[in-house]
């Protein structure tokens, strides 16, 4: 947990691993490697998924009035390269902002006609 709350905070597995190998006791500065390949490995690995994770606005999209309803909309947000996210079973889609603005505009014209 403190490795991952350092690596949230942007130090980096760098930083961290040689503060460990600085600060290590004097009797695991007799060994070689000072640190276990495994806590390398690993402090690594955790630096790398967080990194490869990145956060992106987005809007739910739910309750449509019909499966061709649900299916156009999913067609429409793939065409605008705005669909994130889908589960075709619950009928739910994960749009970005900018093509969940279109797809309103696009829904709201259609219901008036």
């Amino acid at each position: 947990e403190s490795v991952l709350n350092a690596l949230r905070v942007g130090i980096s597995s760098t930083q961290l691993l040689g503060y460990l190998y600085q600060r290590a006791h004097p009797e695991m500065q007799k060994n070689n490697p000072v640190l276990p390949e495994t806590v390398v490995d690993q402090v690594r690995l955790w630096e790398k998924e967080r990194n490869r994770i990145t956060a992106q606005s987005g809007a739910l999209l739910k309750g449509f009035q019909s499966e061709p309803d649900y299916r156009t909309c999913k067609a429409e947000a793939e065409k605008m390269g705005g669909l994130l996210y889908h589960v075709d079973t619950k009928q739910v889609l994960v749009v970005s902002r900018e093509c969940e603005d279109k797809l309103s505009r696009r829904r709201a014209r259609n219901s008036r006609e």
